[in-house]
């Protein structure tokens, strides 16, 4: 209908209405009266005029029905093509959102792999080479989790605007969903063409972010793999740049990491760690240790530090090293510590009440908000005394929420619950933590301790932390002690308690009882037997 004039609608419509007329004046003057006779039916005398009157109602009637029809024909065929319009438009929209990310606007996987296909076929053609990177977020769920989704969008759409500007045109990018994002680069023969483009991407995400009265700092972790060096299919591609994405997230955020053929092997080991780890907690292999923590100034044994031990049914001791990330980033972290805990809890009820215990909690566990209600709940069901119990934190679980993360301490505390620092000294730490957070211990990190007496810096530092705490109110601990030449110092420069292989190593429940039921004081005794022994409480 679009190249039908209303003229040639017009026209169409007079000459119907003339043709009409012809057949009616031809029918009254020529026809009727012959086949009138043929039919038998008489003759009907009218005249002139009457015949006249006839050609002329039969012509207005034809045409008013010609009229009616033909409006009514044309409304339908505007529907029809409105109708199609309509259908045409949202078949585009439904193919464009196929491609396209709904938030962002930028292409999505299927774009992604149709584009990277392509690719492909000209490097196996020899015409090019390409990278494939994939680009993690960093920092992004703090966003989500403080500000909210709508917020958490926001911050998104910044940022896709800012990697869209950064590619070029020959460049893809995409997002895959959530806070990643990927990019194919193509290239001649310059390898350092893939990492100038993330280094590009990185320096764009960082800039900060401003949004209202709110300002955001946010990175990328970016794995890249090359194509053909690394793989020649979209799947494989996109699998190695992932792989190796993640393992710059776990040695070094913020970092860019190339694919290498150990990381296929890494990968396959850590599933089979996760897999293993898994059927563990849930048969409660996972069990926990306990190293002595010591009174410095009068020698007295005072509690334990309670450490997870995994003794596999095949592969035997499995270092903490291994499982501890595995659990992280699994999410299994939370379900294996709190078994931890109820099992230690139900441990130490046997031993002298003056004794306590102190276990350390992951990052992901101050974030849950279930956390007070479930440490309650075990203290009730084992019935293990509220305030012999010490939990411990790095500085590191305090990044992100403080706010959660104080709320979650306070009402830890509000149960009787002491809290303490771990790891002093490293990471991120700050005064303001100390002020913010209400510590009622800070352990001193390790690595200070076992320098003490090669590094006048590091004693520097211990110095420095004992005073600080001491100003403050604060207890101290002491950690990694294997040297007996450092007591004397510790306790001359104020510091409360110790904690080593100097008193003892990490040890299982039944070899503690067995001590304690031989004798106190054998219990601090290391395996060398050539220290001294403290006497304890």
């Amino acid at each position: 209908m679009k190249h039908v004039s209303k003229g040639m609608i017009l026209a169409t419509m007079a000459l119907t209405i003339a043709m009409t007329c012809l057949l009616a004046i031809i029918w009254e003057f020529l026809v009727k009266v012959p086949v009138f006779e043929t039919l038998g039916l008489g003759q009907v005398a009218r005249s002139l005029g009457e015949r006249w009157e006839y050609v002329l109602t039969a012509t207005g009637f034809a045409s008013l029905a010609l009229v009616v029809s033909l409006v009514l024909l044309l409304d339908l065929i505007r529907d029809l093509r409105r109708t199609y319009d309509d259908l045409s438009d949202a078949q585009q929209r439904a193919e464009a959102l196929a491609r396209h990310d709904a938030l962002t606007g930028l292409p999505n996987r299927r774009v992604l792999s149709d584009q990277l296909d392509k690719v492909i076929q000209r490097v196996r053609r020899g015409e090019t080479s390409c990278a494939v990177l994939v680009i993690d977020l960093d920092r992004f769920k703090p966003v989500n989790d403080v500000h909210g989704h709508v917020m958490g969008d926001r911050v998104l759409c910044i940022l896709a605007d800012r990697m869209r500007i950064c590619a070029r045109r020959s460049e893809t990018l995409a997002r895959l969903g959530g806070d990643e994002f990927a990019g194919i680069i193509e290239f001649d023969s310059d390898l350092s063409a893939p990492m100038r483009y993330a280094q590009r991407m990185i320096r764009e995400i960082a800039k900060p972010i401003r949004i209202d009265d709110l300002e955001f700092e946010l990175g990328a972790t970016i794995g890249v793999a090359v194509c053909p060096t690394d793989a020649v299919d979209a799947d494989t591609l996109l699998r190695s740049a992932d792989l190796a994405m993640y393992k710059a997230k776990r040695e070094e955020k913020g970092t860019i990491r190339f694919f290498e053929q150990s990381m296929d092997a890494d990968l396959r080991t850590r599933v089979a760690v996760e897999a293993d780890l898994r059927r563990a907690i849930a048969n409660g292999e996972i069990q926990p240790h306990y190293q002595p923590l010591v009174s410095l100034r009068d020698q007295r044994l005072i509690g334990f530090e309670v450490l997870a031990r995994w003794y596999h049914p095949e592969k035997g001791i499995i270092s903490p090293a291994v499982f501890i990330p595995v659990a992280e980033d699994a999410g299994l972290i939370s379900e294996m510590s709190y078994g931890v805990l109820q099992r230690a809890c139900e441990e130490a009820l046997r031993w002298p009440d003056d004794l306590t215990i102190a276990i350390n909690i992951s990052p992901n566990q101050l974030k849950d908000r279930r956390l007070t209600e479930r440490i309650r709940t075990i203290m009730m069901v084992t019935g293990f005394p509220l305030d012999r119990l010490e939990i411990e934190i790095t500085e590191n679980a305090l990044i992100g929420d403080h706010e959660m993360a104080k709320q979650a301490l306070d009402s830890l505390r509000a149960l009787g619950i002491r809290i303490a620092l771990d790891d002093f000294g490293t990471g991120y730490s700050s005064l303001g933590h100390l002020r913010e957070f209400g510590f009622d211990k800070v352990k001193i990190d390790r690595s200070f301790i076992e320098s003490m007496t090669q590094s006048s810096d590091s004693a520097k530092i211990v110095s420095a932390i004992v005073n600080l705490c001491l100003s403050l109110g604060l207890s101290t601990t002491a950690e990694g002690i294997e040297n007996p030449g450092v007591i004397d110092t510790l306790i001359d420069l104020g510091c409360d308690c110790g904690q080593g292989y100097l008193f003892g190593r990490p040890m299982p429940a039944h070899e503690i009882e067995a001590r304690l039921n031989q004798h106190r004081q054998s219990l601090l005794f290391p395996d060398d037997a050539t220290a001294p022994a403290f006497p304890a409480a």
